[in-house]
């Protein structure tokens, strides 16, 4: 079990103490919610190509002609292969 899934099935005991009640398998379900998070949602992209701007050009506008965001791609690559870690 990789250390994401335990610390969402950490999470999960956290916020549903009872869950012990039901015949449910932890590690499954945490492996299906990291699993749902593997499109990056239109918000997630934004805040990556707005986090790597503000790293190269400190207090310059996105819309400045400095603006060179992350391709698109090559962000969802990367997240895709950080879920794909989380799920070994």
């Amino acid at each position: 079990m990789s250390e994401m899934v335990e610390r969402v099935i950490k999470a999960i005991e956290g916020e549903l103490p009872l869950l012990d009640l039901y015949d449910i398998d932890k590690e499954a379900l945490g492996r299906a919610i990291i699993e749902a998070m593997r499109e990056p949602t239109a918000d997630m992209l934004r805040a990556a190509t707005a986090s790597e701007h503000e790293h190269f050009y400190p207090g310059k506008s996105p819309t400045s002609h400095t603006w060179k965001s992350l391709p698109t791609m090559l962000v969802k690559k990367l997240w895709s292969a950080m879920i794909d870690a989380a799920l070994k």
